[in-house]
């Protein structure tokens, strides 16, 4: 891995806007929280931009047209924390599942979008990965890094 100091703020942007271009985003809104706070964190940027890539990608697979996903880094002084937001909730046995290799909601050969987001955050990026799915809040995947 190459690590490296990176903008938070500057990567989700960035990667909003990628995203706003790819096909799976078609007639659906993707907005960066503008609560969002900025800060340099050292990391592998590519690896990174996979991880928040992937969850955002999952976001808006999850969606129907016409809905918003929110990518967002909270603050935090010891540690790097970007969100993504949908307004989908995951059914119990989905949750169960969700980060288990080739587990897919969408069909075969699916399914290493979750397992990745864990593996690499945990096994190179030395963060965390989480999420909560809940009826009336929505669905938010959580990865927080050191800085």
């Amino acid at each position: 891995t190459l690590f490296r100091s990176v903008n938070a703020l500057a990567c989700i942007t960035e990667l909003a806007n990628q995203y706003r271009a790819h096909l799976v985003a078609q007639g659906r809104e993707i907005e960066v929280d503008g609560r969002s706070v900025d800060v340099r964190l050292v990391t592998d940027l590519s690896l990174l931009t996979r991880v928040l890539g992937n969850m955002l990608k999952n976001g808006l697979e999850a969606v129907r047209e016409g809905e918003t996903v929110t990518i967002g880094r909270r603050p935090g002084e010891r540690k790097a924390e970007f969100w993504i937001h949908n307004p989908g909730v995951m059914p119990a046995k989905v949750r169960l599942q969700v980060f288990q290799r080739s587990f897919s909601t969408k069909g075969m050969g699916r399914g290493l979008g979750t397992y990745s987001i864990k593996f690499l955050t945990e096994r190179y990026l030395r963060g965390q990965v989480s999420f909560r799915s809940v009826e009336g809040e929505g669905t938010t995947f959580r990865a927080c890094y050191p800085l």
